[in-house]
């Protein structure tokens, strides 16, 4: 099962950003505390293009696997979900920041330490692969 998320992950990072429309800005990785196996991550996406894209997949080798979530005020209550297929409108800013949309980095391949880096790939689909190197920050940053 590892396997073919190693091959995909290596593909997007021969490819490289190739995204042209796409930009992104502001990455950063939580540090975590000793026995945590789940990351959290911010950062800011920019369609500068004409084209609606859709942000399908995201993938680490930092992790198992990376979800993208997103908190919401409910009937009062806060709640988070797993975002499928994130639509990033032409024109437009998707924000990931606390109490909003952010990255689950799941079952952790070691901890995640301030100083560090993560390179994260993201799979636009049609609108392209873009991959960051994001630096892992203390907690409450």
């Amino acid at each position: 099962m590892k396997l073919p998320r190693v091959f995909f992950l290596m593909s997007l990072l021969s490819a490289g950003t190739v995204a042209a429309d796409i930009t992104i800005s502001d990455g950063r990785i939580r540090e975590t505390i000793p026995g945590q196996n789940v990351g959290v991550g911010y950062l800011r996406i920019v369609n500068g293009g004409e084209q609606n894209c859709v942000l399908g997949a995201v993938s680490s080798a930092a992790a198992a696997k990376v979800e993208v979530h997103e908190h919401r005020h409910e009937g009062g209550k806060m709640s988070m979900r797993e975002v499928v297929n994130l639509q990033v409108d032409a024109s437009a800013t998707v924000v990931f920041e606390p109490g909003g949309y952010h990255l689950m980095l799941l079952n952790l391949a070691q901890p995640l330490t301030r100083g560090g880096s993560v390179t994260v790939a993201f799979d636009f689909g049609d609108c392209g692969l873009i991959t960051e190197v994001f630096p892992v920050v203390a907690i409450g940053n």
